[in-house]
């Protein structure tokens, strides 16, 4: 058996299942990693948009979630810090209606309406002493979405998404649905401020920046969080989410020169033709290691080291010069800058000794 080094052009598609591999004759779709979301705050808390807040500062309202999202159930409270609220009356009103079940309770449980809908709560307190404390405020529920787009590589054709892998490059775009007093506002009316596991990116709140670019971290979780705003600091919605981050992946396909690419991946090949090229495919591989040159690879068969004869570095020929037998092989990859960007596979290849060109 005998390795040729070839550069024929060849991409093949890796399923969701992580399974099999297909091309695919459609157009290449761009990794869209949509969180479609609903006004949550800091992993899982949501927050609510107010108005009316404030009395001193010794009787507030608080809800959980706090940003809620449309039709959300919504717990509001009632707390006064520095009151005696021992026989207090408490009496609560949504949309200008009495709720008799909340009565002299300190909480209320409510349903938001649709994105952009108003819910008015009203509370009056009369305290033991005859003190009466009013207040009010207006629920407004908004959202927004975060999409991931990671600059990693896929083949031609593939319909799956790009995967973020440890050290590549991702870009988030927030795509708010955002209200303040009923009224929907632009995204370009919004202060955006975005934060990476936490830190600020961007160097802060900056008007109408929907969009920005970060790099996976080499260790540990990958959180990116952004916080909407209106020009006059009104918090509308906080949203963090954690990002699923791969390894790169290695999958071989079988190139033909008269059929052009299989439809399926293989880890063992029997063939009945005298020479087969196969092409490895990086998925997930960063782009920027991938184009740069700045990858080591590697093949062997039968643990011996094959030398590199110039060409595509993922593409390699095998031929059978007597009459049958078998190999096991391997093909493997490591960037010289990023330690995670690496990956390595085994293949098998038959060659089951019949006429070239036989089925």
């Amino acid at each position: 058996m005998r390795c040729l080094l070839a550069d024929r052009h060849i991409e093949k598609q890796y399923s969701a299942t992580h399974n099999m591999y297909y091309p695919q004759q459609l157009f290449t779709r761009p990794f869209i990693l949509v969180f479609c979301v609903l006004s949550i705050c800091f992993g899982s808390t949501a927050h609510a948009q107010f108005s009316g807040l404030g009395l001193g500062g010794e009787v507030e309202i608080r809800t959980t979630p706090e940003y809620p999202n449309a039709y959300e159930t919504v717990t509001v409270r009632l707390e006064a810090f520095g009151k005696n609220m021992t026989g207090a009356t408490i009496n609560w009103k949504k949309n200008g209606s009495p709720v008799a079940e909340a009565k002299n309770a300190r909480s209320l449980t409510l349903t938001t309406g649709a994105l952009g809908s108003r819910t008015q709560i009203g509370v009056s307190l009369v305290l033991s002493d005859g003190t009466t404390v009013t207040k009010s405020y207006t629920l407004t529920p908004s959202d927004v979405d975060i999409i991931l787009e990671a600059d990693t590589y896929v083949p031609e054709g593939y319909l799956g998404r790009a995967l973020p892998s440890y050290g590549s490059q991702v870009r988030a775009i927030a795509v708010p649905h955002l209200y303040k007093n009923g009224v929907a506002l632009k995204p370009s009316e919004v202060v955006y401020t975005w934060d990476l596991n936490g830190a600020a990116l961007e160097g802060g709140p900056q008007l109408g920046r929907q969009m920005t670019e970060f790099t996976i971290p080499n260790f540990g979780r990958t959180v990116i969080g952004v916080k909407a705003t209106s020009r006059d600091g009104t918090i509308l919605v906080r949203r963090a989410e954690s990002v699923n981050v791969v390894a790169p992946e290695i999958a071989f396909y079988e190139e033909n020169a008269l059929f052009g690419r299989s439809f399926l991946s293989f880890t063992q090949l029997v063939s009945s033709k005298t020479e087969v090229t196969m092409r490895a495919v990086p998925y997930f591989l960063n782009n920027d290691l991938k184009d740069g040159g700045q990858l080591e690879y590697v093949w062997s068969l039968d643990g011996k080291k094959l030398a590199n004869q110039g060409g595509n570095p993922f593409l390699l020929t095998l031929e059978d010069t007597v009459g049958g037998g078998q190999a096991s092989g391997n093909f493997s990859f490591r960037s010289q800058k990023q330690v995670l960007q690496s990956a390595s596979g085994d293949f098998q290849v038959k060659f089951n000794g019949a006429n070239f060109g036989a089925i």
